[in-house]
């Protein structure tokens, strides 16, 4: 019996390739969860301060609208997924700026989160452009 491929192993663009731009986002995502842990920001541990709890809650609703997205398109609904991609980028802005202030503009962190959200926002994009491409063809 062959074993499962681990597709953590693949690139991002071997991810978009075999599961679409939805997955790219989702790739996307997650790299920046992991780098706001590198810099010692983990949403999963206990709150003890402002900061954390900020980041908690954005990233929750990150979650939360990037699941929605990805429902959305698996049932064909791109607008919907669309949709929710837009909240997706409201919540990501929010999380920039809650490390931002805290942060400071110039601060390695801040300049990671902010080289993730362009990566992020450019993913968006396409799968925005390409969903509203096929609605109009």
């Amino acid at each position: 019996m062959d074993e499962p491929e681990d597709i953590s192993k693949l690139s991002r663009d071997e991810i978009v390739q075999r599961f679409g731009p939805i997955a790219g986002i989702h790739h996307d995502v997650s790299g920046l969860a992991t780098e706001l842990r590198r810099f010692g920001f983990d949403s999963h541990s206990q709150t003890t301060n402002f900061l954390q709890y900020s980041l908690k809650k954005y990233l929750e609703h990150v979650d939360m609208h990037e699941t929605f997205a990805f429902k959305a398109h698996q049932e064909g609904d791109h607008a919907e997924a669309r949709s929710h991609l837009d909240e997706m980028r409201h919540a990501l802005r929010a999380v920039h700026q809650v490390v931002h202030y805290q942060k400071g503009k110039d601060s390695d962190v801040t300049k990671a989160v902010r080289d993730r959200m362009q990566q992020i926002d450019n993913s968006i994009n396409i799968y925005q452009w390409e969903t509203q491409l096929d609605e109009d063809r």
